[in-house]
């Protein structure tokens, strides 16, 4: 009798655990907008050079294991990136070389969806502020 009133108890934990995550997700924006910005000391065309080679961001990049070009969609770049247990394709939606690049997520499957919009600024010192 001791071993059902256990499973009850454990089961009653689990139920109440999800109904307050689901609680805290329904909470959240379904959309919002997050803006950071870091000084990086090298010149514009370094930093870009470093963020538009995709192939090469397995080297800086924690986390990021391997990419994989993907076909073109109108005349768009796209590429999956692969984590572990996780992949995620990503489109160039907007390039303007060494001062914007705007790479978007498609949603199919992720857990997320959304655009990342990186702009380069060159500062007087040779550093470039990226927003």
């Amino acid at each position: 009798m001791r071993w059902r009133q256990w499973l009850v108890s454990v089961l009653l934990l689990v139920v109440a655990v999800l109904i307050i995550a689901y609680g805290l997700g329904e909470r959240l924006p379904a959309e919002h907008t997050f803006v950071a910005a870091q000084t990086i000391a090298a010149p514009p065309a370094k930093v870009w050079s470093l963020l538009s080679d995709v192939d090469g961001q397995t080297k800086w990049r924690s986390g990021l294991l391997s990419v994989e070009d993907l076909p073109p969609e109108l005349g768009r770049q796209r590429w999956a990136e692969h984590y572990k247990g996780m992949a995620m394709t990503f489109v160039l939606d907007e390039s303007q070389p060494i001062s914007l690049r705007v790479v978007r997520l498609e949603p199919m499957g992720a857990p997320f969806d959304g655009s990342w919009t990186y702009q380069l600024l060159p500062m007087d010192d040779g550093s470039t502020s990226v927003t």
